[in-house]
């Protein structure tokens, strides 16, 4: 089967790989190129440390079924992660939840949480979560793409015939498919809209704040009630994910992410390195399937990193049904 998949992210490219390996023909197309859209933005924490089950048992378990599906060769910029409460026992309250859902944690004091993180201002308690990681984006975007057909290409909507998707309209004419995929974020709420079908996604901004840092500052992720982002290691030093400021004021939010991490590393030399925007496609749950036009599929859900071999499979597996 020939299908095109639009946008080249980490859960476009996930779908393109799979399918491909499926033994479909499969073209990417982004406007963009390789993780120039949303996915640039994206803070790439993959594990279960970052919520308790109970909050959504059944988003939970997809997020679990996921983790399982991640290879164990994908490139990675930090292993293990801490996780406080303002108070200890809201800290180990929420260690022994993850402890009965099957997910490895640890509970450590000051000098275990010094020992793991040098530099850290360690809090006296923390739920040390060893099996979570993170990823840098671009480089995962990086490591998908190899072997696949990404094009530089917009897509200007879906090209329907005889009441299926045949392929995808750009400003060089029609990409003609078997099937096509939707994997463009809250992006795709326009293109199928367009040919009738209705998607429950709405657009969600998320800021990431790029610090220059010195190597090993962090060794893996971090999130506590002082710094009310989560900061990781990452390309020049570390990142932090943080909310999108209401104001659209993204150097005063980058000031105030710089001094709750000087807080947490209180020796490191720490400057704002840049900051962007990225729009997180959220819906009630991850859509990963055949959409109500025959031959159209959609990959879509937050966050998208972890989910992405999910979702990828449930595409994989509908391309049978359309």
């Amino acid at each position: 089967m020939r299908m095109v998949v639009v946008g080249a992210g980490v859960v476009g490219l996930w779908t393109a790989r799979e399918a491909g390996r499926a033994g479909h023909e499969v073209v990417v197309l982004d406007r963009d190129g390789i993780g120039g859209g949303a996915t640039r933005w994206s803070f790439g924490w993959v594990g279960l440390g970052s919520e308790a089950p109970s909050a959504d048992p059944t988003r939970w378990e997809v997020l679990a079924e996921a983790l399982r599906l991640w290879p164990r060769d994908a490139p990675r910029v930090a292993s293990g992660a801490l996780v406080w409460e303002g108070a200890e026992a809201a800290t180990a309250a929420f260690a022994e939840e993850l402890r009965a859902a099957g997910v490895r944690v640890d509970l450590l004091g000051r000098g275990a949480v010094g020992a793991i993180e040098p530099a850290l201002a360690a809090p006296s308690l923390a739920a040390h979560v060893p099996d979570d990681f993170a990823v840098e984006p671009a480089t995962l975007c990086a490591w998908l793409a190899r072997g696949l057909d990404v094009r530089r290409a917009e897509a200007l909507g879906v090209a329907v015939a005889g009441g299926r998707a045949r392929g995808v309209r750009t400003p060089e004419g029609v990409l003609a498919a078997d099937a096509v995929v939707l994997a463009c974020g809250a992006e795709a709420w326009g293109l199928a809209a367009a040919v009738g079908v209705a998607l429950e996604v709405r657009e969600d901004p998320a800021a990431l704040v790029r610090l220059l840092a010195p190597p090993g500052t962090l060794r893996g992720l971090v999130a506590g009630p002082a710094l009310r982002t989560e900061l990781r290691p990452g390309a020049g030093g570390l990142a932090s994910a943080t909310e999108a400021p209401a104001d659209g004021d993204g150097d005063a939010e980058a000031a105030r992410v710089l001094a709750r991490a000087r807080t947490l590393l209180p020796g490191a030399p720490l400057r704002v390195a840049g900051w962007g925007v990225g729009m997180r496609p959220m819906a009630e749950r991850p859509v990963a399937g055949p959409l109500a036009l025959p031959g159209l599929h959609a990959a879509m859900g937050h966050p998208g990193v972890m989910l992405a071999p999910w979702m990828a499979r449930g595409v994989v597996a509908g391309l049978g049904a359309a």
